[in-house]
């Protein structure tokens, strides 16, 4: 299970991530301080999919009939 789930997190981390960069730099109010806003945004992103990632892992796992 740890092997797709770090696969997984590879994908839902790096969107999560970018959909947070996005908004700093879509948003006029948060641009203004875009270089010391991305960089937490991005990690906090990264971090934040651990969760989903593990979840989804183990809805596949349960598809498949695989043992975790």
């Amino acid at each position: 299970m740890l092997k797709l789930t770090v696969m997984i997190h590879m994908l839902i981390g790096t969107v999560l991530a970018g959909i947070a960069v996005l908004v700093i730099t879509a948003v006029p109010a948060l641009y203004d301080n875009g270089m010391k806003l991305v960089l937490p945004a991005a990690i906090g992103g990264f971090v934040l999919g651990i969760f989903p990632s593990i979840w989804v892992a183990k809805a596949i796992l349960a598809q498949t009939g695989e043992k975790a």
